[in-house]
């Protein structure tokens, strides 16, 4: 993978170091959340479901 860099160390962990630039993202991460539900409000972000596994209204 070129777009990252692997290093592993000693105690076995990896470090995993980005070489390139990271693409544009959202000063507040709501921001997704925001978009998400204005682009499909039909589908719930969060539901919870009953005893028998149906999402509950």
């Amino acid at each position: 993978m070129d777009s990252h860099r692997f290093t592993e160390r000693a105690d076995g962990s990896l470090l995993v170091t980005a070489t390139a630039a990271l693409p544009p993202y959202p000063e507040r991460l709501t921001a997704h959340l925001t978009r998400h539900a204005a682009e499909a409000p039909e589908r719930p972000f969060l539901v919870r479901r009953g005893p028998g596994g149906a999402v509950e209204p």
